[in-house]
C-alpha cells in the first residue's frame, strides 16, 4: 500500500512542476495558488487558509508534510472558489484545480497507521536529543537510544517534517511537564440550535477590498466564538450573533458562507462594525509594528461613540458599579480579543519575513562552513 503522506508531497510535487494540466473540466494550474498568495500578502488577511511564501516556494523544504497538506486542502479550494466569485480576474477558470484539490482533500481510508511516521518521529525523537548536531556518530546515536529507552524526557519536535496524529507510543518520552491548564467551567453558548444565517443586507463600507472584507467577517466569528465562552451576560451573549432570515445573503459573507458546515459563528452587524473599526487603525498605524491595546480601543470609542451598535437597547444603561455600561465594555471585550489576534498574525508575519533569507534548512550542517 502507498504511503499517504508521500503520495501527497507527489501530488503537490507534480501540480508544481507539470502545469498546466489538462482535465476532463479544464486547465489544472499551480499559478492559481501562487496568485493566491500574492493577493494576500497585498490586503495583509489570509481567507481562512494557511498559504504562504514557504508553501509556493517549497524547494528547500520538501519534505515537510504539513507544506503539502496545507496547500491541498479543502480551505485552500474555497479560497480560490470565493475570490473567483468576488471578481478577482486572476482567478477565473479556477474550477479545475479547486476541483483537483478537493479531490485531495477527500478521505476514504484511515492510512496513519500504515504510514511511515511513527519511524519518521522516532528519528525525529534522535535528532532532536542531539541538539544543534542533528547528524550523530555511532557513539553518539548509542547514548541517545538509551536515554530514549530509559524515557529521559526527549520528546519528538513539532516542526519536524511529520507531526504525531494519535496516540502510539514508540521509544520517545512521555511529555515531563504538566499539560493542565486554565479549566475552569466554560459557559455554553446559547446558540448551539440556533441556525444563525446571514444578514440581508451590507453594512460594511468599501474602502476595504472584498477580500479583506470577507476575512474580517470571518475573523469576528472566530472573536465571537471565543467570547461567548467567558461572557456571562445572556443580553450581550445574544447582541454578537446574527439570526437572519433563511435564505438571505451578503456578498461580504461569501468566504464564511462557503467554509461554514453548520459550526460556524455569524457574528452581528454591530461586531464586524467594532472589527472594522480596529482594522482600519491598525491599518493607519505604522506598518510591521505592534500596535498598543489602550489607543485601538481609544480610536474605536470615538470613532463609534454612543452609537448602539450592538442593539442593547433600554440594556445598555445598565452598569456595573456606576463605572461603566455593558455598551462600552462589549465593545472593549471585543476589540481585546481582535487585537490578539491581529497582534499574533502580524509578529507571525514577521518571523516569517526574517527566515525568508535563512539557508539554515537549505545547507544545514554545510551552513558551518559558509564563506569558506
Amino acid at each position: 500500500m502507498m504511503d499517504a503522506c508521500h503520495m501527497l508531497k507527489l501530488a503537490r510535487n507534480m501540480l508544481q512542476a507539470y502545469s498546466p494540466i489538462t482535465s476532463s473540466t479544464g486547465q489544472i494550474n499551480w499559478t492559481f495558488i501562487v496568485h493566491l498568495n500574492d493577493v494576500q500578502v497585498k490586503d495583509g488577511l489570509h481567507a481562512a487558509n494557511k498559504i504562504t511564501d514557504k508553501h509556493v516556494r517549497f524547494d528547500s523544504q520538501k519534505m515537510k508534510v504539513s507544506l503539502a497538506a496545507q496547500t491541498l486542502s479543502h480551505s485552500v479550494a474555497v479560497a480560490l472558489c470565493t475570490l473567483r466569485d468576488l471578481g478577482y480576474s486572476q482567478f477565473k477558470h479556477c474550477e479545475a484545480t479547486a476541483e483537483f484539490i478537493e479531490l485531495r482533500f477527500q478521505r476514504y481510508i484511515c492510512t496513519y497507521r500504515f504510514s511511515q511516521d511513527n519511524l519518521e518521529l522516532l528519528f525525529n525523537s534522535i535528532r532532536a536529543s542531539g541538539g544543534w548536531n542533528n547528524n550523530p556518530t555511532a557513539g553518539q546515536f548509542q547514548g541517545i537510544f538509551r536515554r530514549l529507552m530509559v524515557r529521559c524526557g526527549v520528546s519528538p519536535s513539532t516542526s519536524g517534517n511529520v507531526a504525531p496524529q494519535d496516540e502510539t507510543v514508540s521509544l520517545s518520552a512521555v511529555e515531563m511537564s504538566s499539560l493542565a491548564g486554565d479549566e475552569s467551567e466554560e459557559l455554553p453558548s446559547p446558540f448551539t440550535n440556533v441556525s444563525a444565517l446571514v444578514c440581508d443586507h451590507s453594512y460594511l463600507p468599501t474602502r476595504f477590498g472584498s477580500l479583506v472584507d470577507n476575512a474580517l467577517v470571518y475573523i469576528s466569528g472566530f472573536v465571537v466564538r471565543q467570547i461567548l465562552r467567558k461572557l456571562p451576560c445572556g443580553v450581550c451573549r445574544a447582541s454578537l450573533v446574527a439570526d437572519a432570515v433563511p435564505g438571505s445573503f451578503d456578498q461580504n459573507y461569501h468566504l464564511l458562507t462557503l467554509k461554514n458546515n453548520g459550526g460556524l459563528m455569524i457574528p452581528s452587524e454591530g461586531t464586524v462594525k467594532v472589527v472594522r473599526s480596529a482594522e482600519r487603525f491598525i491599518r493607519q498605524s505604522s506598518s510591521g509594528k505592534a500596535v498598543r491595546l489602550p489607543l485601538i480601543s481609544q480610536f474605536v470609542r470615538a470613532e463609534i461613540g454612543s452609537e448602539d451598535v450592538f442593539f442593547l437597547k433600554e440594556h445598555i444603561q445598565e452598569t456595573q458599579f456606576g463605572i461603566d455600561n455593558h455598551h462600552f465594555s462589549l465593545l472593549s471585550l471585543v476589540v481585546s480579543v481582535f487585537h490578539k489576534l491581529r497582534m499574533h498574525h502580524i509578529a507571525k508575519l514577521n518571523t516569517l519575513r526574517l527566515q525568508s533569507g535563512n539557508s539554515r534548512k537549505k545547507l544545514c550542517k554545510a551552513v558551518l562552513f559558509k564563506g569558506f
